[in-house]
């Protein structure tokens, strides 16, 4: 399945779905963004959002 057939599939069973799409990797190599989308217009509230700093401490 593809990515946009997923995403649509999960608004319309759960009417909101996680993305997880920059890990640090992709990034800067520190920080992971995972956020939500549809909460907003399902629920009422603004989409999650959480940034990880993944740096290694030293």
């Amino acid at each position: 399945m593809e990515n946009g057939q997923w995403e649509k599939q999960m608004i319309e069973q759960y009417s909101w779905y996680m993305d997880s799409a920059i890990y640090a990797d992709e990034y800067d190599g520190i920080h992971a963004n995972y956020h939500t989308h549809g909460v907003q217009a399902s629920f009422n509230h603004i989409d999650f959002q959480i940034v990880l700093n993944l740096a290694s401490r030293r």
